[in-house]
């Protein structure tokens, strides 16, 4: 749809460039800018069917060289916002797949989000409690099962 609408205000004609002058217009607004840069970019598209809103989006940029460490080795990362870092244990038996980093960020409104590979959030929580069970059925889900070894 969208590649039909670009090819359509390419178009010859002067109801097309009615459209081309509204359009042009539209783009004076920054929502709409916005919108369109997202729409392009891919940002838009969400996975998953969590309620928080950064679920599914681009995770926002956080301070953070073991973050970044993490990006470069495309490693999902489990960034523990919480006051104090209590979320380490819980991931534990998922240490050989997903790292840990703990950042005492405020800027942002999560207290923990657990990024995947590609910079997409699989799981955050704003809750100054986040809930354990619900970062672990999102590891298992993005991550795969913990399997006993010998």
């Amino acid at each position: 749809m969208h590649t039909q609408a670009q090819g359509a205000l390419t178009a010859p004609g002067p109801e097309v460039t009615a459209l081309r002058e509204l359009f042009g217009e539209l783009l004076g607004h920054q929502d709409v800018t916005q919108h369109l840069a997202d729409l392009l970019s891919g940002a838009d598209i969400r996975y998953g069917d969590d309620p928080h809103p950064l679920v599914g989006r681009w995770a926002p940029d956080l301070p953070s060289d073991a973050l970044a460490k993490a990006y470069l080795a495309a490693r999902p990362v489990l960034a523990d916002l919480t006051a104090d870092a209590s979320l380490a244990p819980a991931v534990t038996d998922f240490q050989d797949r997903v790292d840990t980093v703990s950042l005492p960020v405020r800027s942002i409104e999560a207290t923990a989000l657990l990024i995947r590979p590609d910079g997409y959030v699989a799981w955050a929580s704003s809750d100054p409690e986040p809930d354990v069970a619900g970062l672990r059925k999102a590891l298992v889900r993005w991550f795969g099962a913990v399997t006993a070894t010998a």
